[in-house]
């Protein structure tokens, strides 16, 4: 009779551990899912929807003023050392994608980032600011990795514009095109005020 009964309260034990262990899994469960989900949620409100996207455009990562590249004061990129582009001075710190495509690099200092067009295998590289690698990442957040699939607007990286400009650096972003060497090949190019996801280029 006592080892019965023994044997009945370790059942009840090991059930009310089982219990308290199971609820405290499914507290943690559902405590990740809100995690992710509000992750999610305000990673998709930072991205921008680009309508009627076309896969012959090229649209503006940026909000700011485009520029021509050889009004960059980087020889590096007003020469065209590392391709052809365009170069945007932003007005807010958010860089979107500007293509359908798959992230290539992305520097350890979260200055520059670099794209694959999936239509063409067109090469973008996207260099926010002159000599902004001696941040050494401050300023700068990233929400991509690399060998992500990325979409037309999804939100790449953010960066402090302002604070970039207060600690001596020009935050004028070159938007690359690093296996482009003939300029003929980017035309309508719509030089002033831009929006990001703006149509901007065509790449012939």
């Amino acid at each position: 009779y006592f080892f019965a009964e023994k044997v009945v309260l370790n059942e009840i034990t090991l059930s009310r551990k089982s219990y308290h262990l199971n609820t405290m899994i499914r507290s943690s469960i559902q405590m990740l899912k809100k995690f992710f989900k509000k992750r999610e949620s305000t990673n998709n409100d930072l991205s921008i929807q680009i309508e009627n996207y076309d896969p012959n455009d090229f649209y503006s990562p940026l909000n700011g003023t485009l520029i021509s590249l050889n009004n960059v004061d980087d020889p590096v990129f007003s020469q065209g050392m590392m391709g052809c582009g365009i170069a945007i001075k932003p007005k807010d710190g958010k860089l979107f994608s500007p293509v359908k495509g798959k992230i290539q690099s992305l520097f350890p200092t979260k200055h520059a980032i670099g794209i694959v067009d999936e239509r063409n295998n067109i090469e973008i590289l996207i260099h926010i600011g002159i000599n902004t690698v001696e941040l050494n990442g401050e300023l700068f957040e990233t929400f991509v990795n690399v060998n992500d699939n990325v979409l037309p607007g999804q939100l790449l990286i953010k960066f402090d514009e302002k604070k970039i400009l207060e600690k001596g650096y020009d935050n004028v972003t070159m938007i690359i095109f690093t296996n482009i060497r003939d300029e003929n090949r980017l035309s309508n190019i719509k030089y002033g005020e831009v929006k990001a996801g703006e149509q901007i280029l065509k790449l012939l």
